[in-house]
């Protein structure tokens, strides 16, 4: 099943909207791994949406 989502987009500081498909667990941004996905209120519905199809980022540590 496909959906869109739209919002504001912190990454490209416009307007965004987002097709999400639950067949692949895909969605044409950078979900989740982009930089703002934490605080993004498209990255949240795309998380309610496709579920446990996300896989979130490995968290990077920084090698003092």
């Amino acid at each position: 099943m496909e959906q869109c989502f739209s919002g504001y987009c912190r990454a490209l500081d416009a307007s965004r909207v987002v097709m999400a498909d639950t067949d692949d667990g895909a969605a044409d941004c950078d979900f989740p791994a982009c930089l703002h996905a934490p605080v993004c209120k498209i990255a949240a519905e795309l998380r309610e949406f496709l579920g446990e199809m996300v896989e979130e980022p490995a968290e990077q540590t920084e090698e003092k």
